[in-house]
């Protein structure tokens, strides 16, 4: 595990009506409240020790906390692949309990951290500890966030999964896949994806990841503007997305892109 942190981390269609609305200020992902972390987070630190020695990591992260669910995703220098993991939370004696049930670079999985929190005026800081095991010996995560959270809901806010890919390119050909692997989280003016993909040739996977804040345009249309992505040419370049709901746990967007071609993507809510 400690090798992992060093390498990472009704169907009936209805008219789409984002209701985006001001939070009021508790809501704003301040963490006034003990039984939710609600918000977006922009990581200012991450130090890994061990033996008595610190590692700063320099990696660019966001982290959303949902409801009942998180995802981090990062891309560390450079490189053009992105590291993301999503998982459940729970509030318990002062501490996030965090359960991951999928990372970029383990896949599927169950495990179980205890996350020890303390609160500054513009974010927070976090504690991991890791006892020793074949990996090595004791170890502790320390990272440090910063709230970009904005007071801005909507009904789009919460943990989505991809159920359904298509891209249409510029003649017209389809090329559908009906078990994507990707994460979609929306929450206080933010978004976060994180994708894996698997070569069919060699069956290596590799993933990648985007972030920024997003904005309503109207009943049927938002844009994001990516903050950081491993696709480096959208970052800081705006994109449009229409929307079509179809019911409150089922979401279609669709880009349209310069040559003509076009993305359309199906979510379903996770519960």
């Amino acid at each position: 595990m400690k090798r992992i942190i060093l390498a990472c981390l009704s169907l009936s269609i209805v008219s789409l009506t984002i209701n985006a609305q001001a939070v009021p200020a508790k809501s704003t992902g301040q963490m006034n409240s003990p039984n939710s972390m609600k918000g977006a987070y922009l990581m200012t630190m991450q130090k890994f020790t061990q033996n008595n020695k610190d590692t700063m990591v320099d990696a660019k992260q966001l982290k959303i906390y949902t409801d009942g669910y998180f995802m981090y995703a990062h891309t560390v220098g450079a490189d053009t692949v992105g590291s993301y993991g999503v998982g459940t939370y729970k509030m318990q004696g002062g501490n996030v309990m965090e359960h991951v049930f999928y990372t970029s670079d383990n896949g599927a999985q169950e495990a179980d951290f205890t996350v020890k929190i303390a609160k500054s005026p513009d974010g927070y800081s976090q504690v991991i500890h890791y006892p020793a095991d074949a990996s090595g010996p004791e170890a502790i995560l320390t990272e440090s966030y910063k709230t970009v959270s904005k007071k801005l809901a909507s009904s789009l806010d919460g943990a989505w999964k991809m159920t359904k890919v298509t891209f249409i390119a510029t003649d017209g050909t389809p090329t559908v896949d009906n078990n994507p692997v990707q994460y979609k989280f929306y929450q206080s003016g933010h978004f976060m994806f994180g994708s894996t993909q698997t070569d069919p040739a060699t069956k290596k996977t590799s993933s990648n990841i985007g972030y920024g804040s997003f904005a309503v345009n109207g009943p049927d249309e938002i844009t994001e503007t990516p903050m950081n992505s491993s696709y480096r040419t959208m970052i800081n370049t705006p994109v449009k997305l229409k929307l079509e709901l179809k019911g409150k746990d089922h979401y279609q967007q669709t880009i349209k892109w310069d040559d003509g071609s076009k993305l359309i993507e199906e979510y379903e809510r996770m519960k």
